[in-house]
């Protein structure tokens, strides 16, 4: 097992030039979201959901990339800059992903919703007026939600929710819109029907 100080402080450096970069987009990204939400009126914020698990498995994978860097930088018997910055760019990686998570979330509002993914851009505002269907699929424990406009099979939006955000949100389009469907596959489907 070797680490090389000065290495590993070079590797700081390029990993500092990395998150600069990486933050700075991250910001610029959230401030053109927000101002796209500007542009739209749904009504005041009722709630918001995060932390999807298409987040678990990103941060998770980069957790993964980042072990496996780690231990391959510590094993080596001369220190590399490569390996030193990979698990360093992983690391920041997380991190931003976890920050950008926090700013891209499900807005539930009294008029509709807006649907902003993590890792496309821009938001997709959903009135509750003129959604005529809601597609339920379960997923690994949470909820595949699909929102259509239309009688063609395209929805317009789609979300990971877990059960309790479920309910929320199928109780809050029966309020807004009792025209609205809401076909639901899985096990839970006597549970949010209550």
């Amino acid at each position: 097992m070797h680490f090389d100080t000065i290495i590993f402080y070079h590797a700081l450096y390029v990993g500092f030039a990395y998150s600069m970069l990486a933050f700075g987009a991250t910001y610029y990204r959230q401030v053109v979201d927000d101002l796209n939400l500007q542009e739209v009126s749904l009504g005041e914020d009722i709630a918001s959901v995060e932390l999807t698990p298409i987040i678990w498995l990103s941060v998770g994978s980069f957790f993964f990339v980042f072990c496996i860097f780690a231990v391959i930088a510590l094993i080596q018997s001369e220190g590399n800059i490569f390996l030193y910055v990979i698990p360093i760019a992983c690391a920041i990686n997380i991190t931003q992903l976890l920050m950008r998570a926090h700013h891209q979330r499900l807005l539930i509002k009294t008029q509709g919703i807006i649907v902003r993914h993590l890792l496309i851009e821009g938001n997709i505002p959903i009135p509750y007026r003129d959604v005529k269907r809601i597609y339920i699929n379960e997923f690994i424990g949470w909820f595949v939600v699909e929102f259509f406009t239309d009688d063609d099979n395209v929805p317009v939006g789609s979300c990971h929710l877990r059960t309790q955000d479920l309910s929320h949100i199928i109780r809050i389009f029966r309020q807004k819109n009792p025209q609205c469907s809401v076909h639901i596959d899985g096990a839970f489907t006597m549970v949010l029907d209550q």
